[in-house]
């Protein structure tokens, strides 16, 4: 995510004016994923850098026998403005009998 211009990053508002105060001020963060036990969430500032987010971190999990539970899964907006969905799909490796995993489903 470190090319995605619509990734989350976290830092002061003193870094953000280019006015820092302290020697922290200089620091940003990159919050892409965070995991706890057996939960994942995502984060990323458009549903479209979302949605190329959650393939690439499908593909990695398939590829260590690792699948979503989507029945279980949850999108929150925060801070969105104007017409948002009330429903998104997300892309996702196929994981159907015979069916190729690199083929994309909704």
């Amino acid at each position: 995510m470190t090319n995605d211009p619509d990734a989350l990053v976290i830092s002061s508002s003193a870094r953000k004016r280019n006015d820092p105060h302290l020697k922290d001020d200089g620091n940003c963060l990159m919050v892409a994923m965070v995991e706890a036990t057996d939960d994942s969430f995502l984060f990323s500032k458009s549903l479209s850098s979302l949605r190329r987010n959650t393939l690439a971190m499908e593909r990695f999990q398939f590829a260590y026998g690792w699948m979503t539970q989507w029945s279980k899964s949850i999108a929150c907006l925060l801070s969105a403005t104007g017409d948002q969905p009330s429903t998104i799909t997300l892309p996702s490796v196929t994981v159907e009998r015979g069916a190729n995993p690199l083929t994309i489903t909704e």
